[in-house]
């Protein structure tokens, strides 16, 4: 069962990342593949070895097309230093190899847990919990470690959080001061608008509102076109702060940073929390929509 899976999952890699291959144009000039006709008295496994190697690089490059820090040859040759590492670290034990594993993981997760919240740490620390740990299973109090670490875990993350709003505020504010924008908040600065009539839109008052949201390259990441708005109501805060310094047929450009409009789903369109963002804001009057007939009156 497991070999089938392992080929199974061997197909669904080959064709997910038959495409990647097609168009990645990632060439060291060097596109050489050893066939499995190079190799000689060749066992079932062997060849079993070599699809899968081939598999897991096919596989590789599909990662590499959302991370691309993963294309360059230093990267590849990197990642090939550790996966031989890590091949070879393998022994005739299955305990160890599962400790071996765990190492691994704990030891990104730590990484990952500096990186996110700045912090540094002492591997022994560490190993010693994990040593107590395992002495018997009733010595830690699983529901008290979930309470510390959770406080510990929503402390940092305030930490992080506030941290992360002062550096893109500053940021912005810098971006801001070389294009002489005017300040609306710490969080958002436009260009003079062009256009519109009347008073100021204020909250409550209806109207058309076309959106275009773009990046620092001029790349559009999204677009909102309504025709009856109620202000106040249906749009991020930086969008509704905008709109309640323009008037009914006014169109202005806002800049703020990533995080401050789309929240935490800034990384759906492959942007830091702290990347400047433009969101430029076109005003109409309000078209509301026909309303539907009732089927059911006589």
């Amino acid at each position: 069962m497991k070999i089938k899976n392992q080929i199974l999952g061997m197909a669904a890699a080959v064709a997910v990342a038959a495409s990647v291959m097609s168009c990645s144009g990632n060439s060291d000039g060097d596109n050489t593949v050893r066939p499995l006709s190079d190799y000689k008295n060749m066992t079932a496994g062997d060849s079993m070895a070599y699809y899968i190697g081939q598999a897991s690089a096919l596989d590789y490059w599909r990662v590499a097309k959302q991370d691309t820090a993963m294309l360059s040859r230093q990267s590849r040759d990197e990642f090939l230093k550790g996966m031989r590492a890590g091949f070879e670290g393998v022994r005739d034990n299955d305990a160890y190899n599962q400790g071996y594993y765990m190492g691994v993981q704990m030891a990104m997760q730590m990484k990952e847990f500096g990186e996110d919240f700045k912090t540094t740490y002492d591997k022994q620390i560490l190993f010693n919990a994990y040593s107590d740990g395992l002495k018997n299973d009733s010595i830690i109090d699983g529901a008290k470690l979930q309470e510390e670490y959770t406080a510990l875990v929503n402390s940092l993350s305030a930490r992080k959080e506030a941290a992360d709003k002062a550096e893109a505020e500053a940021g912005l504010k810098e971006k801001a001061s070389q294009l002489k924008l005017q300040a609306i908040s710490s969080t958002l600065y436009a260009s003079a608008g062009t256009g519109g009539e009347g008073a100021v839109l204020k909250r409550g008052d209806k109207v058309g509102v076309s959106v275009v949201i773009k990046d620092a390259t001029g790349k559009e990441l999204d677009r909102r076109d309504q025709p009856d708005v109620t202000l106040g109501q249906g749009f991020p805060g930086p969008i509704t702060e905008g709109l309640l310094t323009m008037k009914e047929g006014e169109t202005r450009t806002f800049y703020t940073y990533a995080s401050a409009l789309l929240g935490r789903f800034y990384q759906r369109y492959g942007l830091q929390g702290k990347d400047v963002v433009t969101v430029t804001i076109t005003t109409a009057k309000a078209q509301p929509q026909a309303k539907e007939s009732d089927e059911s009156a006589e």
